[in-house]
């Protein structure tokens, strides 16, 4: 199975990059900072550890024509996050994403995007390559108002076994832009698939049903790879000052629940981008 959809990402990557090569598009840079907050980042059993960083990107935009029904683009993506405490986790991303977008109606919009990660931790053994794809669709309700969802597939490999996971997500999405330059945006997301869970040195016993399990010096606790449920709620907003500048805002809360137990996570961010 795994094997099967390699081939079909490959051969969405080669279609794209053939019609992409014909198709008349704008591009872009944007690049931006941002700074956040995660707690219970290990995914704890019984005490998380808290934390936060700094993350700078840069990113280039190949986007549609809009000319017609069928349209093409490219995200690709460069970024680096530094953590105050853990700084074992600390990690450069780049990121390769075209995508197929289809308005079977001009409110409407359908879009396919295979996506692949090329991820190198300070921890070696996190350092991942991943691949997936997602498929979203929006709904234009009022001028000012929208729908959305969407479903996530990924699959990724880690240096070391227990951070490999394969996950899949369902979410929906509501937004409402305020004004010309502001919007909101509340979702909920849905997800299952494999996570490591981590468990405090104190304990004598590892449950988890007989799964992989591995000493972390990064977490400095005991990990145990299980196979969990999320829900996350989240809510992101942002302005454009001007035409090139942007200020955006997030946060969201998680609660997991697997074989190991459950546990609930919060996480927010602030940054500022601009687009030239």
């Amino acid at each position: 199975m795994q094997k099967v959809l390699k081939i079909i990402f490959i051969s969405c990557l080669l279609s794209v990059f053939i019609l992409y090569n014909n198709a008349p598009v704008n591009a872009s840079w944007e690049t931006g900072v941002k700074t956040g907050f995660v707690t219970n980042i290990d995914r704890a059993v019984d005490s998380g550890t808290d934390d936060s960083y700094l993350s700078t990107y840069l990113s280039f935009f190949r986007e549609p024509s809009g000319e017609s029904r069928l349209n093409l683009a490219l995200t690709t993506t460069l970024e680096g996050v530094i953590y105050r405490k853990l700084s074992d986790l600390s990690y450069v991303d780049i990121s390769f994403a075209p995508a197929v977008l289809y308005f079977p109606h001009r409110k409407w919009s359908i879009i396919l995007s295979p996506f692949l990660h090329a991820k190198g931790v300070s921890d070696s053994d996190q350092s991942a390559l991943s691949f997936g794809g997602r498929l979203s669709l929006e709904e234009q309700i009022l001028k000012n108002f929208y729908l959305g969802q969407y479903y996530i597939y990924e699959d990724s490999a880690a240096n070391e076994e227990i951070y490999s996971f394969k996950d899949h997500a369902v979410g929906i999405y509501t937004g409402l832009n305020l004004t010309r330059s502001f919007f909101i945006e509340i979702g909920y997301e849905y997800s299952y698939g494999d996570s490591f869970r981590s468990i405090s040195t104190t304990e004598t016993t590892i449950s988890g049903k007989g799964k992989h399990s591995t000493y972390s010096t990064s977490y400095e606790s005991f990990l145990v790879q299980d196979t969990v449920t999320c829900n996350t709620i989240g809510i992101n907003a942002g302005v454009d000052w001007t035409k090139s500048l942007s200020l955006f805002a997030g946060y969201a809360y998680t609660r997991g629940e697997g074989d190991m137990g459950s546990f609930t996570s919060y996480s927010g961010f602030i940054g500022i981008s601009y687009r030239f």
